[in-house]
Parts: structure tokens; C-alpha cells; sequence
């Protein structure tokens, strides 16, 4: 056989395994797209950890961000599909928001407090008061103007739970209550605009840190079961019937970077610059801030959110209840490999 005919045999042969090659591989596409709504809060860690660790991208999941100032402007562009995830504290809007039709899922954790352990959910007095001898205790917090983030939030259920130990009425309180954003909880503090705030991290360890104010209290005062669910992460109705492979694979990633920063720790030196880099809060702050906990498996704590919302409605701020098994899916969270 001439060298020229072995040549063109081997080509042949190449070519062959070329192209039974691209008949077996799966062909080539690129990464989903999912429209993913956030703000610079420390609790969001889990996800800029995902982005930042290349969780989302291995899974084939390019994540569009869109940074909101308020977890509650998120919830008419996920009822309508517009955004696939979001987050929300679990406040009176977002089951009323349910009830009301919208098709959003609770699918996964955002942050919990845990018994024993100060919550990233503060009741932060001015320093001048506390230094005063004015406030020193809970029970002396009557009649003084309360920050408080929103009507029907978690932060008034805190509050509640709060007055409840101190043998104060959640409803004097409430006379007294200002609602004000934690970034203008913050600035209030300073101006001596209000008097403490019930507030979220880390605002309340920035008043702490500027001189401006004391930690008064946390969920160690009030918490009485393991969990208590301060925050979700929710999926929309058309992501979840439309787009379920895609859905399970961000829920994948998620869980992930939860399991990653458990183990590192989120004060830690490979987490804290992660961070910083989408909240721009500081290393400092970061480190010091009460942390939210996360289920290392990214499951909900259905329980505490039937406490919420029995709160909610009985202020009269919900005029039907919802079942949260209709309102949280767990079964992405169930689903992870």
C-alpha cells in the first residue's frame, strides 16, 4: 500500500470518528438566562457567593440582575413572570399578594434566626438615651418613637414578641411607630429623628459602630423554638411551569453556595470580600454585623410563617389566610444533587 492511499485512509477514518462524534455529543447550547431581582443586603450572600464561585455558571444559568431599593417592589414584576426569583421577608403584602392570585412560590431560604443566638432583626435605641439611663431595658422603650420598616413586616412581629416579654401592648407601641426604610432608620437615629429602631442588619451595627446607637434587644429575648424564618427566596409561576429543569438548576447552585459559606463561615476571609463587593457595606461592618443563618439543605421553616401570618391577620392587615403548603414548594430544595 503506497504511503499516499494510507494517508487518505487515516483522513477517512478521522473524518468518520469526527463525525459519529457530533452524532452521539449533545449538541452545544448556551447558558439559560434567569431574570434574578436583589438587593445589597448581607443577606443575599448566598447568591453573590454563587455568582462569584461560578456555582450558577456550571450549572449552565447566567443570572440577569436587577437590584431593587425594597423586597416589596419585587412582587408585582414576579406575579407577573417578569422576574423568575426573588426575595421576600414574610410581611403581610406577600401572603396577601398570594391570596390575591399571584402564582409566586416560596422556594427556598434566605435567612433565619436561631434560638440561642442574637437575630439579624435588632431593636437598635439611640446612645444618648441608653447612656442616659433612660432606656436600659425593654420595658422602657414605652411611649418613645419606634423606626419600624413597614407596616405588617417580620421587624413588627419582632417588636411584638418584644413587648410581649417586657409585659408592654404591641398596640401603644404601635401609636408610636414611624416607617421608614433601614437606610432612613439609620439617617433617623443620627438626626435623633426617632428614638430606636427596629431594623435589619447591618443598619443597626452601623448606628453601633458610629456612635449613634445600642443594641437593645434581639430574637434572643423572644425566640422560643429552634428556627424562625426571617426571610425567602420565591420562584414565579411561569418560571416554575414554564422553565422547571432551569428552576431545579439555580435551586442546585444555591444550595451549593449556602453548603460553600456555611463551612467557611460568612465572617470569613474568603466570603467577607464577596460580599463587600455587591453591598459595598465594608469588611468591618460585615464582620460584625449579626449574621443571618441558613439551612445548610435550603429548606423553609413552614411554622414560623404561619406565626407571621397569624400575626398579621390578626392586626387586620390580611383579610383571609393562606395554606402554606400552597404557598411553599419545597420540593426544588428536596430535588438538589
Amino acid at each position: 500500500m503506497s504511503r499516499a492511499r494510507g494517508y487518505q485512509r487515516l483522513i477517512l477514518l478521522l473524518v468518520s470518528m469526527v463525525l459519529a462524534g457530533s452524532l452521539l455529543a449533545p449538541p452545544a447550547r448556551g447558558a439559560d438566562t434567569v431574570e434574578q431581582g436583589y438587593m445589597p443586603f448581607i443577606s443575599f450572600a448566598p447568591l453573590f457567593v454563587g455568582i462569584e464561585k461560578g456555582f450558577y455558571t456550571e450549572l449552565g444559568i447566567e443570572l440577569k440582575m436587577t437590584r431593587f431599593a425594597d423586597g416589596s417592589k419585587m412582587i408585582a414584576p414576579l406575579g407577573r413572570g417578569d422576574l423568575d426569583v426573588a426575595s421576600g421577608s414574610p410581611t403581610a403584602g406577600l401572603y396577601n399578594a398570594i391570596a390575591s392570585g399571584l402564582k409566586f412560590r416560596i422556594v427556598a431560604d434566605k435567612g433565619q434566626v436561631r434560638k440561642g443566638e442574637p437575630g439579624f432583626v435588632p431593636l437598635v435605641v439611640r446612645k444618648d438615651l441608653f447612656d442616659s439611663g433612660r432606656v436600659k431595658k425593654l420595658a422602657d422603650i414605652k411611649g418613645l418613637v419606634i423606626g419600624q420598616i413597614t407596616k405588617g413586616a417580620i421587624s413588627e412581629y419582632s417588636l411584638m414578641r418584644m413587648a410581649k416579654v417586657a409585659g408592654l401592648s404591641f398596640e401603644e407601641l404601635n401609636q408610636n411607630q414611624k416607617y421608614l426604610s433601614p437606610p432612613k432608620q439609620y439617617q433617623a437615629l443620627k438626626t435623633k429623628a426617632i428614638d430606636l429602631a427596629s431594623t435589619v442588619e447591618p443598619w443597626g451595627t452601623s448606628s453601633v459602630l458610629d456612635g449613634d446607637g445600642v443594641i437593645l434587644a434581639t430574637s434572643l429575648e423572644w425566640l422560643d423554638r429552634d428556627v424562625f424564618q426571617i426571610a425567602t427566596m420565591m420562584f414565579s409561576g411561569k418560571f416554575i411551569a414554564e422553565r422547571r429543569p432551569v428552576a431545579q438548576r439555580w435551586v442546585n447552585a444555591y444550595v451549593k453556595s449556602i453548603q460553600y459559606m456555611n463551612k467557611q463561615g460568612i465572617a470569613s476571609e474568603s466570603i467577607v470580600p464577596i460580599i463587600n463587593k455587591w453591598t459595598k457595606a465594608g469588611d468591618q461592618m460585615i464582620k460584625k454585623s449579626i449574621p443571618p443563618r441558613f439551612a445548610d439543605d435550603g429548606s423553609v421553616d413552614k411554622p414560623s410563617l404561619e406565626l407571621s401570618q397569624d400575626f398579621y391577620f390578626e392586626r387586620g392587615l390580611m383579610k383571609q389566610k393562606i395554606s402554606m403548603d400552597e404557598a411553599v414548594d419545597l420540593s426544588f430544595v428536596r430535588n438538589v444533587k
